[in-house]
């Protein structure tokens, strides 16, 4: 062994070897704010190197040297696996990086992978980690995050990998003016990425989670942002493939926002299905929420007596416009179907295009749009192809003016229970009936 190492140092041909023969461990940084760490198997020049076992002891040593001495710094790890055998616990200004998906991060145990923990008043700031994939030991069924934030500030997540997630890819918790970015999630149990409360001014965006699935007690969501959480930013996310309805965990929503102020942009949703309770593309619950511009289609209700959705909101003064809602159905017994459904006050439903809401028999009924709330406007959507009613108005004081309606059962129907509808300036054709009417004092011009 002696031989090789010494033949290793005349050749030049490992760097692990002439320092292995050095007799060093660690390798300091010098005047330099970034440290090498180098995998098990790694032949380059490193600060420190991993041998394969509780491989997080060497990255730990390597985030408290900076820490330290340059108050921060780049923790870089180099290609291969390590494995994580406790919490990779972050600080104030540190990055922790790899090389992309060849930067394998194998956590296998009861926490969550790697965490950065402040407190109220005493929040860590100015944390980044990216380049990195994310997996966990076969062994490790622990429902713990791969990353979790707690009181962290400015801070960056962008560009990881994430496979087979025992519970969710990533927490921010009690956390402000965060970016999640370009993250790619596949394979998740319960909530993929999860915002709790308190957490201002959150940014989702460009990230792409693919194959949720109920976990112990939660439905699978792709993104939550929580209560007490404004302003945040969900954006050009793609969402495909969600499964619910297995474990007695009822439901399945792509996005699920009850923040104030959150913005819902350009997103891509395809493909939630549930046997058991709801199932929805978007859902708000949130004062003065925007939902603009994402394209929601393929929910589908098996099972169950349960609302099923493209995008609902619980909340006043919101914006849904500009959205691309199509294939929403239902084959069970029961339960509402909508494309688009609007359950509070002030707000306005404009150009977005619906189609193909559609029920078996015993099912629904099924609406393109539907208000199930006061003082909503409707205006300049098209709507195509739904078994029961294009728009379908329940409550008083709403308005419908502009839209286009063809192929439905009914055009635009006015429940008994609405009174001062006005409608006005809609395109009903190819309807079985294009307009019935039985609330009060309707206006129609």
């Amino acid at each position: 062994m002696l031989r090789e190492v010494q033949e290793a140092w005349k050749d030049d041909s490992s760097a692990r070897a002439r320092f292995q023969v050095s007799g060093a461990t660690i390798r300091g940084p010098g005047d330099s704010n970034t440290m090498v760490v180098g995998s098990q198997f790694f032949t380059g020049k490193a600060n420190i190197y991993c041998d394969g076992t509780a491989d997080d002891v060497e990255i730990l040593a390597a985030i408290d040297i900076l820490s330290e001495n340059h108050d921060g710094g780049i923790v870089h790890l180099s290609k291969g696996t390590y494995h994580i055998s406790a919490a990779l616990v972050l600080k104030d200004n540190i990055i922790l990086e790899g090389e992309g998906a060849q930067t394998i991060l194998e956590k296998n145990g009861a926490f969550d992978g790697v965490t950065a923990t402040g407190g109220s008043g005493s929040e860590l700031s100015n944390i980044t980690i990216k380049d990195l994939k994310f997996t966990r030991n076969v062994a490790d069924t622990n429902e713990q995050a791969f990353i979790l934030f707690s009181y962290v500030d400015d801070s960056t997540i962008m560009n990881c990998f994430f496979d087979d997630c025992y519970y969710s890819a990533i927490i921010i918790d009690n956390s402000e003016n965060n970016t999640i970015s370009n993250n790619i999630v596949n394979g998740w149990r319960g909530i993929g990425i999860f915002v709790t409360a308190n957490s201002n001014d959150t940014t989702i965006i460009t990230n792409a989670l693919t194959g949720g699935v109920p976990g112990s007690s939660l439905p699978p969501v792709a993104i939550v942002v929580q209560i007490a959480s404004e302003n945040c930013i969900i954006g050009e996310n793609t969402i495909k493939n969600l499964t619910g309805g297995a474990g007695g965990v009822l439901a399945a929503y792509g996005v699920f926002a009850v923040s104030s102020h959150t913005v819902i942009s350009g997103n891509t949703i395809d493909g939630i299905t549930t046997s058991l309770g709801t199932a929805v593309g978007i859902y708000a619950a949130g004062n003065e929420v925007s939902i603009v511009n994402n394209i929601v289609r393929n929910i589908t209700r098996t099972g169950a007596t349960a609302l099923v959705a493209g995008i609902w909101v619980f909340s006043p003064g919101c914006t849904i416009s500009a959205n691309i809602v199509a294939g929403v159905s239902s084959n069970s017994a029961g339960g509402y179907i909508a494309g688009i459904r609007v359950d509070d006050i002030k707000t306005e439903v404009s150009g977005n295009i619906v189609s193909n809401i559609t029920r078996t028999v015993g099912a629904g009924p099924a609406a393109g749009i539907s208000l199930f709330a006061s003082s909503n406007g409707v205006s300049g959507n098209t709507i195509d192809t739904v078994t029961d009613h294009g728009i379908h108005i329940i409550e008083d004081d709403n308005r419908v003016d502009g839209n286009t309606i063809t192929t439905c059962a009914t055009g635009i129907l006015i429940a008994a229970t609405a009174d001062s509808t006005i409608v006005n300036d809609n395109i009903c054709l190819n309807n079985t009936t294009d307009f019935t009417d039985s609330g009060t004092n309707t206006f129609v011009g």
